[in-house]
């Protein structure tokens, strides 16, 4: 049985959503004491980095194996965290083995 498109739009926008609150609400309690704003393009910018979509072009557009992939979301997501003050445990030791 297939679902029907308009039920696989709600799933993903539910999805979407939630995820998009939980990265918020983390963000928030990560940062409290950082403008609004920064928390609120932080948020959006990881949250782009989490989904399907980016995923892709990392693969298609750019031909990265999985891994190059991997390590570019978590590149890019760090870059936020630290750009707001969030220290990233172990992140230090990572940066200088590369």
């Amino acid at each position: 049985m297939r679902t029907h498109p308009c039920v696989r739009l709600r799933i993903r926008t539910g999805d979407a959503q939630r995820r998009g609150t939980a990265v918020r609400e983390l963000i928030d309690r990560l940062a409290p004491d950082r403008p609004e704003l920064e928390r609120k393009l932080a948020s959006a910018n990881i949250l782009y980095h989490l989904v399907a979509t980016t995923w892709h072009y990392y693969r298609f557009h750019f031909n990265f194996s999985l891994e190059d992939c991997v390590r570019s979301a978590r590149r890019a997501i760090a870059y936020e965290l630290e750009g707001l003050g969030i220290q990233i445990p172990g992140r230090a030791e990572a940066t200088r083995k590369r």
